[in-house]
């Protein structure tokens, strides 16, 4: 129960992060490129290596699953899934599974996309219920 809510909380804060730095990006739109997103998903891939860097510098488990917990699975994977799959694909290298991290990289994002395209598909050709 302890890590459910660490995780909760972290991913409460990350995902209140991730809000205000959409807010205050909205503006903000050099080009039709979306930095704002872009700065979110490498700050936390900076973050989530950091961590994961330390922890595999201090060579202990002591301390690590609140780190794991609150910060990594909780804070990072609120402000951004994509550190979640950056850390993951290069876990994957680091086991010595190059060419199933290049797959998982490729097939995640043509699938995401993909479903994002369904789901915009589905969700267009719904019928809206009548307004009261």
């Amino acid at each position: 129960m302890k890590a459910v809510l660490q995780v909760a909380v972290g991913s409460g804060l990350g995902s209140g992060l991730r809000f205000i730095c959409d807010a205050f990006g909205k503006g903000w739109d050099p080009g039709g490129f979306p930095w704002i997103t872009f700065f979110i998903n490498i700050s936390g891939s900076l973050l989530i290596g950091f961590l994961i860097g330390r922890h595999a510098r201090e060579k202990s488990t002591a301390g690590f699953f609140c780190t794991e917990t609150f910060w990594v699975t909780g804070f990072c994977g609120g402000f951004t899934t994509f550190s979640a799959f950056s850390w993951q694909t290069l876990d994957l290298i680091h086991r010595g599974e190059a060419g199933l991290a290049a797959m998982y990289a490729g097939v995640s994002i043509f699938a995401g996309v993909a479903a994002v395209a369904l789901g915009m598909v589905w969700g267009r050709s719904r019928k809206t219920p009548p307004r009261p």
